[in-house]
């Protein structure tokens, strides 16, 4: 059933229309449960979790572009699950850095706003440089300006090597974030973000359904 959503939201994103510089990519959660998908064609890549309360998940999107391109973050959405109130950070982190070759060794880090991201809470992320995100309406605490749908993230990144790790610590226990690689200066297209998130839903949904009784 997994595979069977998996490819379901794959098709979904390949039915978008859009601009994008991807020209191959490569995808693996590190740790948690989850997914992560990454379309070259309509240049999305989203990322699911379902982190039982506590849990950490953690994914990379390594994709290599032909010509110089934007990095807009799409939408976020908070599932639900665990503590909430004015002082809970309920937002991910990503990092987005350079490699040697298609995800090869790192060469440079282009997220700087939180310096200690991840820590020794996540096997994929340890001391590096990430940038948060949340929900439009996040108002809660943070380490830094934190992006919200719609932002702009990176503009005119040179045609090369990348890789994208993103990070979720347990708050919220699920969720959804999507982000798209378009031809520099090129608006994604609204229309197309609520089809490719409810892809990820509906594998996130399936994964929770098939998960072993306690």
């Amino acid at each position: 059933m997994i595979k069977v959503s998996l490819c379901a939201a794959a098709c979904v994103l390949m039915a978008t229309v859009s601009s994008a510089a991807v020209v191959q990519s490569s995808v693996g959660v590190v740790e948690g449960a989850g997914l992560a998908l990454v379309d070259d064609s309509s240049g999305f890549a989203g990322f699911a979790w379902d982190t039982d309360q506590g849990g950490v998940y953690a994914a990379s999107a390594a994709f290599q572009t032909d010509r110089p391109f934007d990095l807009t973050f799409v939408d976020y959405r908070d599932g639900g699950g665990g503590p909430v109130g004015p002082d809970i950070r309920r937002l991910s982190g990503f990092v987005l850095e350079t490699t040697n070759g298609f995800d090869g060794t790192t060469t440079n880090t282009l997220t700087t706003r939180n310096p200690s991201c991840g820590q020794s809470a996540y096997t994929l992320i340890t001391y590096e440089s990430c940038n948060e995100v949340a929900a439009a309406g996040y108002t809660g605490p943070s380490t830094g300006p934190v992006s919200r749908p719609g932002d702009v993230l990176f503009t005119n990144l040179p045609a090369g090597n990348y890789r994208m790790k993103f990070l979720e610590g347990g708050v919220p226990a699920s969720g959804e974030a999507l982000f798209q690689v378009t031809d520099a200066a090129v608006i994604p297209l609204p229309a197309t973000f609520p089809l490719v998130l409810a892809g990820l839903g509906a594998l996130g949904f399936v994964s929770r359904k098939r998960k072993p009784a306690a």
